[in-house]
């Protein structure tokens, strides 16, 4: 009887844990949220590695968000098009690796913060000709199916009907596949995206990258449109997308170096043979006295074996290349003269061992001057015509106990170079010109038809005109801006002085920008010790506009800038000061050239092209002026303009 008891003790005390184990796995499993995710391959962004595992940048991102929000992950892989149209169908919540644009957005929804950018890039066969739009016409040409870089206001098939040219478009499901039929020559060209190029061309020999480049893309993750969770889903991904660009070494700059998306590629460091055989015999010594000698001999002859290979190898490229290698002793008598301009006669008769390196330049008064400051121990780097050429030159003095001893000079011909450039820049200021002509009758007639908009138009539609407005006056700043600087580059620089009042053209400006300054809650001070200056009003309108837009531009809400104009002697210095993101002190020398953006910038701000400050530094530089900043990561940065009060 007992024993029956304790078989039933033992059966509800069983019946008992299973139930509230299984209860508590219901319960953990309620704690998650199911996320369906579409991928498909597109390394390295997104891509299933050698063991089947979902990785990229996309990937990497998403798993830690998850983590953070307690989701549950399901990828679903497939091709592009199945990931977009089952996000369509609602059969996926996330797509990841979908380049925004407004035709999409009619069919998604999206989030607002970037992942990462891109833009599309042509490639071909490396011997064919193609090398631009219009070489593509009747051509065929591979592309992924439904791409951003086809349809669209700015994909290719735009790109050639505005030339009125024609193509076959041979459509895949993988970026990959369209460099396979690139690689085997069954189509003549192919479109993929930068970032898809620059790390996976290295497989495929016979393909290269032209300099067809259009459409950038901001790419993100997209849903499927109008679903009941987006809005939850949308605010999360966006608060980590934006939280992890900005932690300085987090999950995200760890995938981006993982990846290879940095445009750092690792490459493992080889030792030369000799350096590793001198170590060798540096450890025999303490054992074995007695073969020292051999290694040092061993150690010698290939030393002396390498510095010859070199010394061939060097003598050859001063030989061929358009370049003279040539020094001079402190009193400037030519010690060296070699180089293939000097075999060709240009330079010949000045160029020679024992003349005078101030009678080579005797009619370049400018380059005899800047030759002295290397003669006083300082490095030199100019350009300048000389014999009707144009030349790089590069001069470091030798010095040996503190005084100079000799000068070692490098001239490189720069003619061909300089020629391109010039043609370049015209084309781009003519291009610009044309470019800018059509938005600007776009806004005359935006400016006509605006005072009744507001009558006509409800609140949404009057969204998207302001949308169009702002759009519009993107295109026109980006056409002047291209112009401003091929004209600058072209030395195309015109000054006209009148007389001003400084602070009133800096606080239009100021106003111009009240709506971004609203927007981000910026605190502005304005401290005025100087009022009017004879200078071109124009070309200070465009200092003032740049130096005060990068400043508004590039800060975090609720920052503070503080604008000064300081007066010095006879000059003054205009002072942009602002606790913005700052500038990274290992790029702050290329802050002033064409083209560059600051890292922590393109991954805060996908927009701008590079071009403002080096168009500030040559007006001021035009002007008479000098410009310099000071800047730190986190704390902001603070420019300075000094130029002359009045330049006649």
């Amino acid at each position: 009887m007992n024993l029956q008891r304790l078989k039933w003790y033992f059966f509800i005390i069983l019946y008992l844990c299973l139930s509230f184990s299984t209860l508590s796995v219901a319960f953990a499993i309620e704690e998650f949220k199911t996320v369906k995710i579409g991928v498909y391959e597109n390394k390295p962004k997104v891509y299933r590695d050698d063991k089947g595992v979902i990785s990229g940048l996309f990937p990497d991102v998403l798993n830690y968000i998850a983590k953070q929000e307690n989701w549950q992950l399901g990828y679903v892989f497939g091709t592009w098009d199945e990931g977009l149209q089952r996000l369509e169908k609602g059969e996926i919540d996330v797509m990841v690796d979908v380049a925004f644009s407004q035709e999409r957005q009619e069919k998604f929804d999206f989030t607002n913060e970037t992942v990462f950018s891109s833009w599309g890039v042509i490639y071909v066969d490396k011997n064919s000709a193609i090398d631009s739009f219009r070489d593509l016409d009747g051509q065929k040409i591979a592309i992924l199916k439904s791409s951003v870089y086809f349809g669209g206001s700015e994909g290719i098939d735009q790109h050639l009907k505005a030339f009125g040219l024609k193509a076959e478009f041979i459509n895949v499901n993988e970026q990959a596949e369209a460099f396979n039929l690139l690689d085997k020559g069954e189509v003549d060209a192919a479109v993929v995206s930068r970032v898809f190029a620059l790390t996976n061309q290295k497989n495929y020999p016979h393909i290269k990258e032209t300099d067809m480049f259009f459409n950038p893309t901001e790419l993100r993750f997209a849903l499927t449109k109008g679903d009941s969770d987006n809005q939850y889903l949308i605010d999360r991904l966006d608060h980590w997308v934006k939280k992890l660009k900005e932690e300085s070494g987090g999950i995200y700059d760890e995938s981006l170096s993982r990846h290879d998306l940095t445009g750092i590629i690792t490459t493992e460091e080889v030792i030369p043979y000799w350096v590793r055989l001198v170590g060798l015999v540096s450890a025999a010594i303490l054992l074995l006295s007695g073969l020292v000698i051999i290694g040092l001999r061993r150690a010698r002859t290939i030393i002396i074996k390498k510095l010859e290979e070199k010394e061939n190898l060097l003598g050859n490229i001063v030989n061929h290349a358009p370049i003279i290698v040539f020094a001079f002793n402190n009193q400037g008598i030519i010690t060296l003269a070699e180089g293939k301009a000097l075999k060709e006669g240009v330079l010949k008769q000045g160029f020679l061992v024992g003349n005078s390196v101030f009678g080579q330049f005797k009619d370049n008064q400018m380059l005899a001057d800047q030759i002295k400051k290397t003669l006083s121990g300082e490095e030199v780097e100019l350009q300048s015509e000389l014999a009707g050429k144009m030349w790089r030159m590069n001069f470091s003095p030798i010095l040996i106990a503190g005084q100079v001893k000799s000068v070692v000079g490098v001239a490189v011909d720069l003619t061909q170079e300089v020629q391109l450039d010039h043609a370049k820049m015209e084309f781009l200021s003519l291009a610009s010109h044309h470019l800018r002509t059509l938005p600007t009758g776009i806004r005359w007639t935006l400016e006509l038809l605006s005072p009744n908009v507001e009558k006509v138009l409800g609140k949404e539609d009057l969204k998207h005109w302001r949308s169009l407005e702002e759009t519009n006056m993107r295109m026109i700043d980006l056409a002047n801006t291209i112009s401003r600087a091929s004209q600058l580059e072209l030395g195309k620089f015109y000054a006209f002085s009148e007389k001003f009042n400084l602070p009133k053209l800096i606080d239009e400006e100021i106003e111009q920008l009240q709506v971004q300054i609203a927007k981000k809650e910026l605190k502005l001070t304005k401290n005025y010790s100087i009022e009017e200056v004879v200078l071109d009003k124009s070309q200070i309108k465009m200092i003032v506009h740049i130096l005060l837009d990068n400043a508004v531009r590039y800060i975090s809400p609720q920052g503070s800038v503080e604008v000064s104009l300081l007066p010095k002697a006879d000059k003054f210095i205009f002072k942009v000061q602002d606790t913005g993101w700052g500038i990274p002190k290992n790029q702050q020398e290329k802050v002033f050239t064409k083209l560059f953006r600051a890292d922590n910038v393109v991954k805060m701000d996908a927009s701008g092209m590079g071009l403002s400050l080096f168009i500030t530094k040559s007006i001021v530089e035009k002007l008479g002026g000098r410009i310099w900043f000071e800047s730190e990561v986190g704390r902001g940065s603070t420019f300075y303009v000094e130029l002359p009060q009045k330049r006649i």
